[in-house]
C-alpha cells in the first residue's frame, strides 16, 4: 500500500465545515469511509502544520486518482515558528533590494578574493548600495 509522509498544509472542509480531508507537501488525500478505516485513524488531532503518516488506497474516478486514507497518524507538529516572515519573493520597499543587492556582490566578490576580511566586505556592500540607490 503506498504510503503518507509529510506535513498537512490545509484541511478539506465540506460546506458545513466538516473535515474530510487534508492536503499535504504530497498532495491531496481525503478519509475513506468510516468502515473502511484501519487503526490508529486519528483524523480528530490532525491540525495545519501537523506532521502526519498514514496509508492510503487509490481510486480511479472519471480518469483521476482520487487517494483515500485508511491509517492515519499524527507523528509531531511542525517545528517551524509561527511568527517566522513569510518570504513571498518581494521586497518591502526599493531600499530592501538595494541592500539584498549589495550584499549579494560583495557575497560574489568575498567568494573570488577568500583572504579578504569581513570589513572589507561590508565596506564593499555599502559602497554597492549607494551605488544603486544612486540610479547610476
Amino acid at each position: 500500500m503506498p504510503a503518507l509522509n509529510g506535513t498537512v498544509t490545509s484541511l478539506i472542509k465540506k460546506k458545513d465545515g466538516t473535515v474530510f480531508g487534508l492536503k499535504t507537501d504530497q498532495g491531496e488525500f481525503l478519509y475513506s469511509w468510516p468502515d473502511k478505516r484501519e487503526s490508529p485513524f486519528e483524523d480528530d488531532k490532525v491540525s495545519v502544520g501537523s506532521v502526519v503518516e498514514g496509508t492510503w488506497m487509490p481510486f480511479e474516478k472519471d480518469g483521476k486518482t482520487i487517494k483515500y486514507l485508511s491509517i492515519l497518524s499524527v507523528t509531531g507538529e511542525d517545528v517551524t515558528p509561527s511568527d517566522a516572515p513569510q518570504m513571498d519573493g518581494s521586497y518591502r520597499s526599493p531600499k530592501d533590494f538595494r541592500r539584498t543587492s549589495a550584499l549579494a556582490q560583495a557575497v560574489s566578490f568575498l567568494a573570488t578574493v577568500p583572504d579578504a576580511d569581513a570589513e572589507e566586505v561590508v565596506k564593499i556592500a555599502q559602497r554597492f548600495e549607494i551605488y544603486l540607490g544612486g540610479g547610476v
